[in-house]
């Protein structure tokens, strides 16, 4: 292409994706972006162009723009991290480190693969002295390192959801390297999503076989186990990883998560309440620690620790999914006003949004608010939070509304 002044609005301009993102690559922002408006002016829902336009309008430092084209993307595809992480990268070239993190770690929460918000917290963390967030996010950090750009890219397409090819890919690549035990795991995860859980399992035992160190993997069998109901099997795992990592605070929750479903919740709480301790900012720590004490029926300590986990971070939706839960509990006009700023917002995963849904209707059915909570309750379905996993048809069955 050359480099010729073009019109966007010329009609009879027609362009290639391919023309578009090599402008991209040659870092020719202001060609890019025309091109980009041309294709969207065709498909205004095309995701890669939504993407990559707003990339293009933040290095031309047009923010405003560059949020427009994120934030329409993020309506069409609410889980997908790299928009999170753009979010993340709008926010800090315009100066504001508190909501470019946000964003980055809701990118790395929904695709792990995300090597720049890794290390864009990283160097947060280390900032804020937040040590055993910082050790994470390092580990991530030379963990993605480590891999070949193809268990990225594959890492990168199965996280937003283009499974098939996905699955084609990593097949191809464990046929040349067929002992690669993180390739046997991304292909175990595609499994899982899929439904195909017993293949899942055997991948991940293989794999572990191989690699009995590698702390992910085995956190990684463990899950498959539970979800297949091998209790003891997956206790036995979390057992290991707790020996052979036990600084590691997330194969501890995990552990305290198995003793709960083991009935022992006494013993998971004192688990819980050593995890905090040394490091007082696990917001999930304080939720799953909620959820113990709610069943032992200490319901005042129960809540003290929902809102701990909020405080900590105001946009952790299951924190006030929980407190609703609890049937008796009122919400006061802040929290109330807190959940419906939530609920209007575009940057928030499809989880989280899901929970201050149900939260918000079940509150406000709670003061009477009946049209507010059927509202709500019909935006659910409109933004098929089913696939955010949240036991929507009990969840109704067992509030008042009908």
């Amino acid at each position: 292409m050359n480099t010729k002044e073009f019109n966007s609005n010329d009609a009879s301009l027609s362009v290639d994706l391919s023309e578009a993102r090599q402008a991209v690559k040659e870092n020719r922002f202001k060609d890019a972006l025309g091109l980009f408006e041309i294709i969207l002016k065709d498909d205004p829902n095309h995701i890669d162009s939504l993407y990559l336009a707003s990339v293009s309008s933040r290095y031309l430092k047009k923010f405003d723009d560059s949020k427009k084209f994120i934030e329409r993307l993020m309506t069409i595809a609410p889980d997908m991290g790299r928009a999170y992480q753009e979010l993340g990268h709008i926010y800090r070239d315009m100066g504001d480190e508190t909501k470019s993190v946000i964003h980055y770690r809701q990118a790395c929460e929904l695709n792990p693969a995300l090597l720049a918000s890794w290390s864009s917290l990283y160097k947060y963390f280390t900032k804020k002295n937040n040590q055993p967030a910082a050790d994470h996010a390092r580990e991530q950090i030379e963990k993605l390192q480590s891999l070949p750009p193809a268990l990225l890219y594959i890492d990168q397409i199965m996280n937003e959801g283009r499974l098939g090819l996905a699955e084609r890919q990593c097949r191809a690549f464990l046929k040349k390297n067929p002992t690669h035990t993180y390739a046997m795991s991304l292909l175990s995860e595609i499994a899982n999503r899929l439904g195909y859980f017993d293949d899942a399992e055997f991948l991940l035992q293989k794999a572990v076989e191989f690699e009995p160190n590698d702390g992910d993997l085995r956190m990684k069998y463990a899950t498959i186990l539970r979800k297949k109901q091998k209790f003891a099997e997956t206790m036995e795992q979390v057992n290991i990883l707790c020996d052979q990592f036990p600084d590691n605070h997330a194969y501890q929750a995990h552990k305290a998560s198995e003793i709960m479903q083991n009935g022992d919740h006494e013993e998971a709480i004192k688990l819980l309440d050593n995890i905090i301790e040394k490091n007082p900012y696990n917001f999930s720590t304080f939720t799953s620690k909620g959820h113990a004490q709610k069943t032992l029926g200490q319901t005042d300590q129960a809540i003290q620790s929902y809102q701990s986990a909020y405080k900590i971070k105001p946009d952790h939706g299951e924190a006030f999914f929980s407190l609703a839960n609890l049937k008796t509990y009122s919400f006061n006009s802040d929290e109330l006003n807190a959940m419906r700023d939530q609920v209007k917002r575009i940057d928030l995963a499809l989880r989280d949004k899901a929970y201050f849904h149900f939260a918000l209707a079940q509150a406000c059915e709670s003061i009477g608010e009946f049209d507010e909570a059927f509202f709500i309750l019909k935006r659910v379905t409109k933004l098929k939070m089913i696939k955010a996993n949240i036991p929507l048809i009990e969840w109704m069955q067992n509030c008042k509304l009908k």
